[in-house]
């Protein structure tokens, strides 16, 4: 599952196809999951992996979703969807998605300029606790994530951050 959401938010800009795993009588299945756009690809991959049933959820900016590396450590963690979203408003989609999961908690990562104030206010009148997890930088971020899940060592990041999503590694 979090390799499922890790691989949408780095291949935003590429058409492929993604294919949630499954295992049933020793056979491996799979189901196409493909949305109109990546925002909607992450509401079919909670869908399908939470059916309809998650506390908490994750909401990184889908048009720049490098926190949505470092995030996938919480989401694992937490048993939590990462779903994608505008910098500046939840869509109706979103919004009907995180009530259908029943969500009591979403988790914001990255800072009021990857994630607007208003969409802080748009959940806390849907009456859902919010948190924002953010640093100073994409590295910093990265970092608050590391401490939230807690227990590793150190934070390895492998990019410069500049060009793209590359990666980043809780050890």
């Amino acid at each position: 599952i979090i390799l499922i959401a890790t691989i949408v938010i780095t291949i935003t800009s590429l058409n492929i196809k993604l294919y949630a795993l499954s295992k049933n009588n020793n056979e491996l299945t799979y189901k196409n999951l493909v949305g109109k756009n990546r925002f909607d690809t992450s509401i079919l991959i909670a869908k399908e992996a939470y059916q309809n049933r998650a506390n908490n959820v994750i909401l990184v900016n889908g048009n720049n979703a490098i926190d949505g590396i470092p995030a996938t450590i919480l989401a694992n963690k937490l048993s939590a969807p990462i779903l994608l979203t505008q910098p500046d408003s939840l869509s109706a989609e979103l919004v009907k998605e995180i009530k259908e999961l029943k969500a009591k908690k979403v988790y914001l990562i990255g800072g009021t300029a990857t994630i607007s104030e208003n969409v802080e206010k748009e959940l806390d009148t849907m009456k859902i606790s919010v948190e924002r997890i953010y640093g100073s930088t994409r590295y910093a971020t990265a970092i608050e994530v590391a401490k939230k899940v807690g227990g590793f060592k150190s934070v390895v990041i492998c990019n410069s951050g500049n060009n793209g999503v590359n990666g980043a590694t809780v050890l």
